[in-house]
């Protein structure tokens, strides 16, 4: 007859993989643990923990808010949530950003004759405002690549 499994020993493996950088294993057995424990706020966490370690904000919020809806007045949950907060606002910010630098690229490359020449002062003061006035001289990699390129 074989050893029943404990959740409380699976957990441990779990954070022991997660913490030596084995998330996808640790998620594997973190999710065993919530089929065995559903309400296992522990494990739960966790899950919501390596989720935002991989930067699966979507996911992790979903994980959180289950957290929360099992222990609604836990510190641990409201904490979690809270650090999760900046990377979403942060990466809806990004694309914002991102989505207007490429909206003012595409007006300056329409206003040139040659439609592979694009107007990199109009450009690089954009740049500046976005990422501050030291922008020239950090001389950042993705815009000087993005500018050299020929666009069609």
């Amino acid at each position: 007859m074989s050893k029943p499994i404990d959740p409380i020993d699976l957990f441990l493996e779990a954070q022991r993989l997660a913490s030596l950088s084995q998330h996808d294993e640790a998620l594997k057995i973190l999710h065993e643990v919530t089929t065995l424990v559903p309400d296992h706020l522990d494990a739960i966490l966790t899950i919501g923990q390596i989720q935002t370690h991989l930067e699966k904000y979507g996911d992790a919020i979903e994980t959180f808010r289950k957290a929360e809806s099992l222990a609604p007045d836990d510190k641990r949950v409201a904490d979690s949530l809270a650090n999760l907060l900046p990377h979403v606002v942060e990466s809806k910010e990004i694309r914002r950003i991102d989505n207007e630098f490429t909206r003012r690229i595409e007006n300056a490359r329409r206003g040139q004759k040659d439609k592979r020449v694009i107007d990199l002062n109009t450009v690089l003061r954009y740049y500046q405002e976005v990422h501050g006035s030291d922008a020239q001289t950090t001389g950042d990699v993705n815009f000087i690549s993005f500018c050299n390129k020929p666009h069609d």
